[in-house]
């Protein structure tokens, strides 16, 4: 069981719907542009525009969120690429997609990302986005509910996909199903 937050907590006020005069889109249609003066904040700390702009529009204009972004993604491959045209999706990186099987267009490259910044590997990071439909919430919660058996559950998910992924779980029927397996050999379902 759990309580619910206290209606002055932090937790109640960010799932409480946003009431304004005029609706606004849904946040995952929703284009942010960077702004100027964010970046020109930033391109005034001696880094590039390019990444600048990748950063602001990242952290939503957040002049601090952005600069620690800069220090967490400096590195990256595509850092200083120009931003894509709003609307369009930038190709998948070849490394983020690796591993990733069927299903569709392979994991969001920057679900991998931040699963990546968070310590795991992009192999368990695609598999967890793949269990879970590229939820990074639930991605997050898959890794570290696997935590003590990440390549397991990795090599789980990859077999399943192979063999025609499954139907889920089932419950073992009458009560000696697990126990006929060891025993008998592989199940009949």
């Amino acid at each position: 069981l759990t309580a619910p937050a206290p209606p002055n907590s932090p937790f109640t006020r960010s799932l409480a719907p946003l009431s304004s005069s005029s609706p606004s889109p849904p946040p995952s249609t929703q284009v942010i542009e960077p702004d100027e003066g964010v970046v020109a904040q930033l391109v005034s700390m001696g880094f590039g525009e390019n990444g600048c702009k990748r950063a602001a529009v990242a952290n939503a204009n957040n002049v601090e969120a952005s600069m620690e972004w800069i220090f967490a993604h400096m590195e990256d491959a595509d850092f200083n690429e120009p931003l894509p045209p709003p609307g369009t999706t930038p190709p998948a990186d070849a490394a983020t997609g690796a591993g990733a099987g069927g299903g569709g267009d392979g994991p969001n490259p920057e679900h991998v990302m931040m699963l990546t910044s968070m310590g795991f590997s992009d192999v368990h990071a695609a598999g967890a986005l793949k269990a879970t439909d590229n939820d990074m919430e639930r991605a997050a919660d898959w890794l570290f509910s696997h935590s003590d058996d990440l390549d397991g559950a990795v090599a789980a998910l990859d077999a399943g996909a192979a063999a025609g992924g499954g139907g889920g779980g089932g419950g073992g029927g009458g009560g000696g199903g697990a126990a006929a397996a060891l025993e008998g050999g592989p199940a009949t379902y």
